[in-house]
């Protein structure tokens, strides 16, 4: 399972196709499922990627929440918290409301309004959240603020030019950083287990030792 698959780059994706590949006579060994934002859709309609979308089986994408189900949503995430039957009375619909207007339905933000908000409501002392609140805790978020990133470089707080952000002109250094980090990891797991195959198991009874 891959997580957050949309930073890959086109290189490591290629080296994910390559491991699907490992097969025995009867079955495949690996199942791989891909995980991220709708960049990851992008990305695989490239032509350097077009083997790998030939592979996928299943596709699935996760729409944004309507109002029904953000409240649906809410009150059962509150009813594993073991909040069941105080649900309608945390989170009333206007405030459910407020909450899916901020978060456009996207379970993440939801989850992130909701925490904040029952923070704020817990510090002053509210048996239920207010609209108001929602609206306190979508402006710290700055929820409704979107900037577009210029590729080209942008303006200082002086107006002199900024350097545009450029990716790695190598994108194989990011995947031998991958490997580089997991035999750091596996030198790491082997020395630690050496160290305490070495050390003496001592017991002390009184002033022995055995």
């Amino acid at each position: 399972m891959v997580d957050e698959a949309h930073h890959l780059p086109v290189e490591v994706l290629e080296e994910v196709r390559l491991l699907t590949n490992l097969e025995t006579a009867e079955e495949k060994l690996l199942q791989i499922l891909l995980v991220g934002q709708p960049e990851l859709d992008l990305k695989m309609d490239s032509v350097e990627l077009r083997q790998l979308k030939q592979r996928i089986a299943l596709r699935s994408q996760l729409e944004p929440l309507t109002l029904e189900e953000t409240q649906g949503y809410i009150h059962r995430r509150l009813q594993l918290a073991a909040a069941e039957g105080h649900s309608p009375d945390l989170f009333p619909l206007e405030t459910v409301s407020s909450i899916y207007r901020h978060s456009r339905g996207i379970p993440r933000l939801i989850n992130t309004v909701c925490e904040n908000a029952l923070i704020t409501s817990f510090a002053r002392q509210a048996h239920s959240i207010a609209p108001d609140v929602i609206e306190e805790v979508a402006t710290d978020f700055r929820l409704g603020v979107v900037h577009r990133v210029q590729s080209n470089g942008g303006q200082g707080r002086n107006g002199q030019a900024l350097p545009a952000v450029q990716p790695p002109q190598d994108s194989n250094e990011v995947w031998q950083a991958v490997k580089t980090l997991l035999q750091l990891h596996d030198y790491l797991q082997s020395a630690r287990a050496r160290d305490e195959e070495e050390t003496p198991f001592v017991v002390s009874r009184g002033n022995q030792k055995i």
